[in-house]
């Protein structure tokens, strides 16, 4: 089973979230964006493997269901589950990705355009 797990997962990292395709048979996509991620933590294993667990912003609104997100998340954080990269392959590589492209998307100035209110016309006098 956790060979068809790991066969059917797929983890994208964007200049603007972390997109990760899971589920076997019935497949999920979560889409993380770097301002609802407040920290993310590397947990190294023998080999250069790893996992990066990522804390999401508990006022962002955006709560996971530990048991629907399961292998896919922090081992025994049910109450504020965070999702993770798991078993990840030159691990470091990877958290030197996300931390790259987390900081530019966090650093980038945000533009808002907004309308001045309508004046009305008023004949001249």
């Amino acid at each position: 089973m956790a060979f068809v797990q790991a066969k059917a997962t797929v983890y994208t990292i964007t200049n603007k979230r972390v997109a990760m395709r899971i589920g076997a048979a019935l497949t999920m996509t979560l889409h993380l964006p770097f301002k609802q991620i407040q920290n993310a933590n590397l947990n190294m294993r023998r080999g250069g493997a790893g996992t990066i667990a990522m804390e999401l912003d508990p006022e962002g609104g955006t709560r996971l269901s530990y048991l629907m997100t399961w292998p896919h998340v922090r081992p025994w954080k049910v109450k504020h589950t965070q999702p993770a990269l798991r078993c990840i392959p030159d691990a470091k590589r990877v958290a030197a990705i996300l931390s790259d492209a987390a900081e530019t998307a966090v650093s980038e100035p945000q533009i808002e355009i907004t309308r001045a209110p309508e004046m009305a016309a008023h004949p001249a006098e």
